[in-house]
């Protein structure tokens, strides 16, 4: 999927939410954005934070690296597909920072990204980092998007994110094409096993093919032994009968279903216009 494209997605997906879906949407992403300039600028006030967090960047691999930037740029995208999925039963933080300080090498580390040719020559040449970065960080700040004119200013920087997720792992997403990985351990834990129901009775399990006693439903309300699915769930996050895609905790498998939720939705739009069209 090119830029353009990218783009096209991510808003029109945007486009399907109500003024008050939409609203609750900027009210979310307002607030994070907000956490972020105040980790952003903690780092940047306090010499000796900022000098440790260039040194532990410092010590990782770039494979950690990438890893670190995935995770933070995956955040953004799940923000937004939070507020477009209408299942709220699984949601989950697939790839989340863990501790306060890979989420400020990976701000960090995002931030240095962000700099353009010029701004990476000063910096080569600088004899102190922090104030190059500090001053990059406040002409972001003071342009009119920064300033977040509009709720559509405040969107627009986690638009850009979430399109720069999906071409950083068309980028280093290591050959990776299906985006299948094991099932978060989170969503495993959350599926509970109930009493077969009258609608269930007499049904057997597709994975062992013996009938359902006891089991535990899917968000696709498909039911199987909770022996069973643990299993499976360990090895795949899909459903073994009709193969939806559950949250999972590799981050580059995460992004590929998450963006799998946009075009769906997308094409659940389309549907529903057509349809609506020809009724008239």
């Amino acid at each position: 999927m090119d830029e353009a494209n990218c783009s096209e997605a991510i808003l029109a997906a945007l486009l399907t939410l109500n003024p008050t879906q939409f609203c609750n949407l900027t009210r979310t992403l307002a607030s994070d954005s907000l956490f972020q300039v105040h980790r952003l600028c903690a780092l940047l006030l306090s010499p000796p934070r900022f000098q440790l967090t260039l040194r532990y960047i410092d010590s990782l691999s770039l494979p950690q690296k990438t890893h670190l930037i995935a995770r933070l740029l995956l955040r953004s995208l799940q923000t937004i597909t939070r507020h477009l999925s209408d299942d709220h039963r699984h949601a989950h933080q697939a790839g989340a920072l863990g501790g306060a300080r890979d989420y400020d090498a990976g701000l960090l580390l995002y931030t240095l990204c962000q700099l353009s040719d010029s701004e990476r020559l000063r910096l080569a040449e600088a004899s102190d980092w922090r104030v190059a970065v500090a001053d990059h960080v406040a002409k972001e700040a003071l342009r009119f998007s920064g300033l977040g004119f509009g709720e559509w200013a405040v969107v627009g920087p986690y638009v850009d994110a979430a399109m720069k997720c999906r071409r950083f792992i068309e980028a280093a997403g290591d050959g990776r094409e299906k985006g299948e990985g094991r099932a978060a351990a989170s969503v495993v834990v959350s599926i509970g096993e109930s009493p077969v129901g009258a609608a269930a009775a007499g049904r057997e399990c597709v994975i062992c093919k013996e009938e359902l006693t006891e089991a535990c439903e899917l968000p696709c309300s498909h039911v199987f032994h909770w022996f069973c699915i643990a299993r499976w769930l360990r090895k795949n996050n899909t459903c073994p009968y009709c193969r939806l895609e559950l949250p999972t905790d590799d981050v580059f498998c995460e992004i590929q279903r998450l963006w799998k939720l946009v075009v769906a939705r997308n094409k659940l739009n389309l549907c529903e216009d057509y349809f609506s069209r020809r009724a008239y």
